[in-house]
């Protein structure tokens, strides 16, 4: 691939929105677009309403991936779907079959990724700006391969060793000095402080001697 998906990753980050990506790849039930009729055992609402569910947000970047390869089959056409969500004048009632109601979809940012035009249904290309991106060329894949894929397998195979771990600078270990310094300064007055430390009142006297002694120990 050429990154498509990293791309709608990057234009997630750089507005600050949630991410979320399914793919459309042979996909012939309308309803996981539209959602299944509650009447149905294991019903469930369709991609779009379980997307704001996930990322809690309701203006998400969705990636529609592999929209070239949509299919059709006896349980409804899920391009005809898309036309709903993609089109701006109708996402704003856009209607789940599981939910019953209508929910604005027109705050999310929708991207779609496709390797051929010529598979997209005429009325939903329509609906779409569309960015081409040009593929490696075989020289750029060779100095990818080198680079980053070979020494990659190799080491996750154990026939390199682990990539070094980074030392410390020196300016990480000055701050780590500074701060126990700190440490240390901190500490000392409270030592000090118990080594000077001085009884705040005289000692008790000693005990009378008992009657009939004297200092030296004879009897008086």
């Amino acid at each position: 691939g050429v990154g498509k998906t990293s791309i709608g990753k990057s234009i997630a980050n750089a507005l600050n929105r949630e991410f979320y990506r399914f793919s459309v790849g042979g996909l012939t039930d309308v309803a996981e677009v539209k959602g299944h009729r509650r009447t149905y055992v294991g019903a469930m609402p369709g991609k779009p309403i379980q997307c704001l569910k996930t990322t809690g947000s309701s203006n998400p970047l969705i990636l529609i991936d592999e929209v070239d390869k949509l299919g059709r089959g006896h349980q409804g056409d899920p391009a005809s779907a898309l036309l709903e969500l993609l089109d701006p004048s109708q996402n704003t009632t856009f209607t789940d079959h599981y939910m019953d109601i209508p929910i604005d979809m027109s705050k999310a940012l929708f991207l779609c990724t496709a390797n051929l035009t010529d598979t997209i249904p005429g009325p939903l290309l329509d609906r779409m700006d569309v960015v081409r991106l040009s593929g490696y060329d075989l020289p750029e894949k060779v100095k990818i391969a080198e680079d980053y894929l070979i020494p990659k397998a190799l080491r996750e195979s154990g026939l390199l060793p682990p990539e070094p771990v980074e030392e410390a600078t020196v300016d990480e270990v000055e701050v780590v000095a500074e701060a126990e310094a700190e440490v240390v300064a901190g500490a000392e007055p409270v030592v000090k402080n118990a080594e000077v430390a001085a009884p705040s009142s005289p000692p008790p006297p000693p005990p009378p001697l008992p009657e009939g002694l004297a200092i030296d120990g004879s009897a008086a």
